[in-house]
């Protein structure tokens, strides 16, 4: 049985790089020990992909037991390199998922699959890696990390491949917009950050701030009283945070001239050497659209993990 609160892996043995899988796990393990907590692998088992032939994009191969236990026993050995060097007491033994044999799964589906499981378990989140594919390569191949952060009911923590992830996960940056569902998610969150000890900056990007770049005196007046009313609107957020004996602060961000929100918050990113971004993202269908590129975004181009706490 997985344990109540574990960070759940999320992982694909035929499809990414064992060596980043063991970057992941090296970044893991520490925030697994900081949460008193485990590391619980969860797999896929989507015949119709793990079985095809080399260029055969769509097979059609019936799903059948021995077809399964073929596939776990490749998947197992793919990973017997990082099991083979990693406690057993923080990794536990990899969870496999699959699918109705007659039908397969959607990517939404395999999402579906993965976080019920982690919900039934009561997992802290879910851990996964992102390819952050551009252009045609993604169109055809959709992506599973972003379909992840789109629908996932729980919270999820996207790596870019491509990204040196820290170990220590004190530099954490919460953009908000003040909403209830911000709010919502950094009351979840706390927990994490104080167990980590981050140091934290409340990020709110706001294009205000071009006002106050004109000598006009009523612009710069309606600026600084608007400014005045966003640092009351940080407060809350900064008082949880110092409760917890945290560090805390807010930053007031310029999106500039093109007004670019994410790129603003990617610059402040890169300023503060963060370890991890963790934002709320809101459900329903619009907002989801609305919410969904700026998150989409994020995680694809992020110098550091993206943590991403959905709520309903």
């Amino acid at each position: 049985m997985a344990k109540k609160g574990a960070i759940w892996w999320s992982i694909d043995p035929f499809n990414d790089d064992i060596s980043f899988h063991k970057k992941e796990l090296a970044a893991l393990i520490p925030l697994a020990r900081a949460m008193s907590t485990v590391i619980q692998p969860v797999t896929f088992i989507d015949t119709f992909r793990s079985l095809a032939g080399e260029g055969n994009f769509f097979p059609l191969m019936p799903l059948y037991a021995d077809n399964i236990d073929e596939i776990k026993k490749e998947a197992l050995g793919k990973l017997k390199s990082i099991y083979a060097k990693t406690n057993k007491s923080i990794l536990k033994e990899t969870i496999f998922l699959t699918h109705d044999p007659e039908n397969p799964p959607s990517l939404q589906q395999r999402v579906e699959a993965i976080t019920k499981a982690a919900a039934k378990a009561s997992a802290a989140f879910i851990a996964l890696r992102t390819h952050s594919r551009h252009g045609i390569e993604r169109f055809y191949m959709g992506s599973f990390a972003e379909t992840f952060l789109l629908y996932a009911s729980i919270p999820t923590l996207v790596f870019r491949a491509d990204t040196e992830v820290s170990s220590n996960w004190r530099r954490v940056i919460f953009p908000t917009d003040f909403s209830p569902e911000s709010k919502a998610a950094f009351l979840k969150l706390m927990p994490l950050f104080s167990k980590m000890k981050s140091s934290l900056i409340v990020a709110h990007v706001c294009d205000d701030f071009l006002s106050s770049r004109f000598k006009f005196s009523d612009a710069v007046a309606s600026f600084r009283s608007h400014e005045k009313e966003l640092i009351k609107s940080a407060e809350p957020f900064l008082k949880l945070a110092r409760k917890k004996k945290l560090k805390a602060k807010f930053k007031l961000i310029d999106m500039g001239i093109e007004g670019n929100s994410v790129d603003a918050l990617l610059q402040l990113s890169k300023e503060f050497k963060a370890d991890l971004i963790a934002l709320a993202a809101k459900s329903s269908p619009i907002r989801t659209a609305l919410a969904g590129a700026l998150t989409r975004k994020l995680a694809r181009n992020a110098n550091c993990p993206v943590l991403v706490h959905r709520i309903k």
